[in-house]
C-alpha cells in the first residue's frame, strides 16, 4: 500500500542504517538488494512518478549502480512472509565471501542414471549447512516493502 516515494524513502533509510553501522567502510558496503518476486514485479511495473515513464525499479537500478557499479537487484522467494498478518521482507547485503557465504556440507552430486522401465532416474544428493555471516553489520533484513 506504499506509494513510490515511500518505497524509495524506506530503501534509503535501510541503506543509511547499514552505512551508519559499518561507518562507511567501502569494502563491506551493500551491493545487493534482494526482494520477493511479487514486490520485484510490482516495482518493475509501478511508475516512479505520475509524469514519467520511469519505473521505481529502473530508478533504483540507475541510482544504485551510480553508487556502486556492481550493485544488483535480485529476486528471491526466501523473503516472502508466511503466516497471517506477517509482512514481506527485503535484504541489503554485500555479496562477498569475506562478508557472508554458504556452508556446503556435501556438494551437489549426481549418481549414474538408472533405467526404470521406459524412464531414466538420476538420484541426486546435497546438504546445505547454512550461511556464515562474517560481517553482520554489513547485512540487513528489513520488513515492509
Amino acid at each position: 500500500d506504499l506509494t513510490s516515494a515511500e518505497i524509495i524513502t524506506d530503501l534509503r533509510a535501510a541503506m543509511q542504517t547499514i552505512l551508519t553501522a559499518i561507518k562507511g567502510v567501502s569494502g563491506i558496503r551493500p551491493n545487493r538488494l534482494a526482494l520477493p518476486a511479487a514486490q520485484f514485479a510490482d516495482l518493475a511495473m509501478r511508475p516512479r512518478d505520475s509524469g514519467t515513464d520511469e519505473t521505481v525499479l529502473s530508478f533504483l537500478k540507475r541510482v544504485l549502480t551510480a553508487y556502486d557499479p556492481d550493485f544488483q537487484i535480485v529476486q528471491t522467494q526466501k523473503l516472502v512472509a508466511s503466516g497471517a498478518g506477517s509482512t514481506d521482507e527485503f535484504a541489503l547485503y554485500r555479496s562477498d565471501p569475506m562478508v557472508l557465504g554458504q556452508v556446503l556440507v556435501k556438494p551437489y552430486t549426481e549418481l549414474p542414471p538408472q533405467e526404470d522401465g521406459f524412464d531414466t532416474v538420476i538420484h541426486c544428493a546435497a546438504e546445505h549447512g547454512g550461511v556464515v555471516i562474517k560481517q553482520p553489520k554489513a547485512c540487513g533484513k528489513f520488513r515492509g516493502i
